[in-house]
């Protein structure tokens, strides 16, 4: 599932942001963004555009096993590719709502 939207959000340093995203995320749902080792897996991904104080996030939670999903920058169709680490999202899928929440 994909989750687009932008928000007012200003950094200094996109890795940072990135990381403390993540943890937002992780923290307020049962969902693994990120691994920090090749042996670890993941049920979803985030790309953050950083673009001076408006963000504009794509937010992915997995809905099947062995399947990355990902967003064509322009047409923004998802495009899937196998990947052994990556985990179907057994939990329940926050709504848009509940994803924007945490910012």
């Amino acid at each position: 599932m994909m989750y687009k939207f932008t928000k007012k959000i200003s950094c200094d340093d996109p890795t940072q942001c990135c990381e403390d995203i993540i943890n937002k995320i992780e923290t307020k749902f049962p969902v693994k963004i990120h691994a920090p080792t090749k042996n670890d897996f993941v049920n979803g991904h985030i790309s953050i555009n950083h673009i001076n104080e408006e963000h504009q996030f794509w937010i992915f939670i997995y809905s099947s096993s062995g399947v990355h999903e990902s967003a064509h920058g322009i047409t923004e169709y998802v495009i899937e590719t196998k990947n052994n680490r990556v985990k179907k999202f057994n939990g329940t899928f926050p709504s848009q709502k509940e994803i924007e929440s945490i910012f």
